[in-house]
């Protein structure tokens, strides 16, 4: 079964809910800004300051606590799965097309592995069905 969402999110990419019925994995969708302005000060030993603005790039990471609560809500919802007690996913996992990540579940007490895999670098993902440790 596959559900395709889709949501918009800055900086910090989150998981949404939703979607129509497909094939199998959950695809997931959201967006990022790719850079930031970065204002750096400097002093020379005389004590005067100066001021510049540049734009540094900014690595687009998915927001682990936001992916962790739709994990469980996909794997409640669209996987039919009864009694998820815990999900934890990593933190700082970039969004980037390839990328691919577990998250750990426990499902009436036991340990099981659910794969993220990033399909775009616009945040697009795939939750697969979980699998037993």
């Amino acid at each position: 079964m596959l559900w395709v969402v889709s949501c918009a999110g800055l900086l910090l990419i989150g998981a949404c809910n939703g979607g129509d019925p497909g094939t199998e994995g959950t695809e997931t969708s959201t967006s990022t800004t790719a850079s930031s302005p970065a204002t750096v000060t400097t002093t020379d030993l005389a004590g005067e300051s100066a001021s510049t603005t540049t734009t540094v790039p900014v690595t687009k990471v998915f927001d682990a606590d936001k992916m962790q609560d739709d994990v469980r809500d996909l794997l409640t919802g669209s996987y039919e799965v009864e009694d998820v007690q815990s999900v934890s996913c990593p933190a700082h996992q970039e969004v980037r097309a390839g990328n691919t990540f577990d998250c750990d579940v426990t499902i009436s007490g036991d340990w099981h592995t659910v794969t993220i895999t990033v399909n775009s670098d616009d945040g697009h993902y795939e939750v697969g069905a979980p699998e037993p440790k």
